[in-house]
């Protein structure tokens, strides 16, 4: 694994823990924290993919989506208490 590869994972969950803080703020639903989570983690790895001129990360890594998806219900889940 290089560092590179790293550091994605690390910002793919950023921007899907910060999609889901910023909508509990109105909210309270997990699903739709997951969705906005999800949808700020992809759009952000993908701006950050086309900005580096590399491959979209996502596309051809799944373990991605998964990272993003635990990353969220965690989120959810600690910051619900």
């Amino acid at each position: 694994m290089s560092i590179m590869y790293i550091l994605s994972l690390i910002s793919s969950c950023v921007f899907a823990a910060e999609g889901a803080i910023i909508y509990m703020e109105f909210g309270n639903n997990f699903l739709l924290a997951l969705f906005f989570g999800t949808i700020s983690a992809i759009l952000g790895g993908t701006v950050r993919d086309l900005i580096l001129k590399r491959k979209i990360s996502w596309l051809n890594d799944h373990f991605i989506l998964l990272l993003i998806f635990t990353s969220i219900f965690i989120t959810y889940y600690v910051l619900k208490k």
